[in-house]
């Protein structure tokens, strides 16, 4: 009797303060580097990635035992595994956290590192979410796609051609490979396909937003620093010719001009980017240049669905940025300054003299003279049996000759190799 007393007052007493250890197994991961590290320990069970990278798995710890002290069963599933970035969406319990940790910067991938102004997230998740602002600041990549929750673990996922505009450029340049933007890929598939000539001419030929300038003379009509006052006018006069440009705006004028904005890529043509106040680039700090490309990026996604692939320098101030921003720079190499002579006459002598394939003819939408000049520089150019592409045309089709010395567009062929364009 006394034998089973004691008994008894050591299961009451005694068990409840006895060590029970956790039980800890690893196994490999199928078809990866990682592995899975289980924990069981009371009933609950986490399972925890480890990489071959120490100092990110001390960032995977730290983040696990946050989530241990707030959850029971963990468990985690892959998005990304590859020499620059590693993405897990971690699955405390019922709900979902994304997180990236950069390989080579050994530190978390969030959205505020990802950014460099906390406006621009704000702007992100408001494009992607309906405006709702409530998500957290963790991220989650997975092919070309950003995966943020919010605080109810709602997932919306972000186009990744949200993020080349915006980003932090020491960043991006880990994560491209993920990154590339949707339309630079499919520029670039096109720029492949028509060099191993898999696009016969008749597929590409005289459709009214794509010409083939590897057998037609095309030449680019260019106007800087609109939106303005004239840009309609000069609308009319494109549409009544069925004549395509690229138009360099600024975001400054974008803003006071939204409806003609959408107009310009409603009727077929292309925006580029010309900063948002017009800065010198050389000038100013990165910080600044960050903020003019990127506050213009914004506001023509905002309006058109679509990011620009080409920018233009003001004052064809050229700066090496292009390979940061996965955009071409483009200058000009007919210059009609109509900007400095004002005078009809003079803007079509300027635009159509010396003209052959490949030119790209600067001109400004915001100079009454030059509208007046405009119909008269389509009749001639035509006459002489040139067609009017735009700049983009001119990159996809023709890149290999469309080289002239005042154009200098940095070379992307660093990023091209990291993208697999064959897909």
């Amino acid at each position: 009797a006394i034998l089973a007393i004691i008994m008894v007052l050591n299961y009451i007493i005694v068990k409840p303060f006895q060590y029970e250890s956790p039980r800890v197994t690893l196994a490999a991961e199928e078809n990866s580097k990682i592995v899975k590290k289980s924990t069981v320990y009371k009933g609950e069970v986490i399972n925890q990635p480890i990489t071959e990278n120490s100092a990110v798995n001390t960032l995977i710890n730290e983040d696990y035992d946050i989530l241990s002290s707030n959850y029971s069963d963990i468990d985690y599933e892959i998005l990304t595994d590859n020499e620059q970035i590693f993405s897990v969406l971690i699955k405390a319990d019922e709900y979902n956290f994304p997180y990236t940790y950069s390989l080579n910067n050994q530190k978390r991938i969030d959205l505020k590192e990802l950014f460099l102004e906390e406006s621009y997230i704000k702007n992100i998740l408001n494009l992607a979410t309906a405006g709702q602002d409530t998500y957290a600041h963790n991220l989650g990549i997975k092919e070309k796609t950003i995966i943020v929750y919010n605080t109810e673990n709602q997932e919306k996922q972000v186009d990744a051609s949200l993020i080349a505009g915006f980003t932090k450029m020491e960043v991006l340049e880990d994560i491209h490979r993920e990154l590339a933007t949707t339309e630079f890929q499919r520029r670039e598939k096109q720029k492949l396909a028509i060099k191993n000539e898999k696009l016969t001419a008749e597929q590409l030929a005289k459709t009214k937003d794509n010409y083939n300038c590897q057998i037609e003379k095309c030449v680019a009509l260019t106007f800087d620093d609109g939106p303005g006052e004239y840009t309609e006018r000069v609308l009319d006069i494109l549409k009544e010719d069925q004549v395509n440009a690229t138009f360099y705006v600024l975001g400054l004028q974008i803003s006071k001009f939204p409806d003609i904005t959408k107009r310009i890529t409603q009727e077929g043509h292309t925006l580029g980017n010309h900063t948002f106040n017009h800065p010198d680039l050389q000038s100013i700090s990165e910080e600044e240049v960050f903020s003019e490309i990127a506050k213009t990026q914004n506001l023509i996604y905002e309006l058109t669905n679509h990011f620009p692939l080409t920018y233009r320098p003001p004052y064809g101030s050229s700066r090496d940025i292009s390979a940061n921003y996965l955009m071409d720079e483009i200058l000009w190499n007919v210059d009609t300054r109509d900007w400095e002579n004002k005078d009809t006459a003079e803007i079509i002598r300027l635009a159509t003299t010396d003209i052959k394939p490949g030119s790209v003819i600067l001109m400004h939408d915001i100079f009454e003279p030059t509208v007046d000049a405009l119909p008269s520089i389509v009749k001639i150019l035509k006459s002489k049996g040139f067609v009017f592409a735009t700049v983009e045309d001119l990159l996809i089709n023709n890149e290999s000759d469309f080289t002239p010395a005042a154009r200098q567009v940095q070379s992307l062929n660093e990023i091209t190799e990291t993208i697999d364009v064959s897909k």
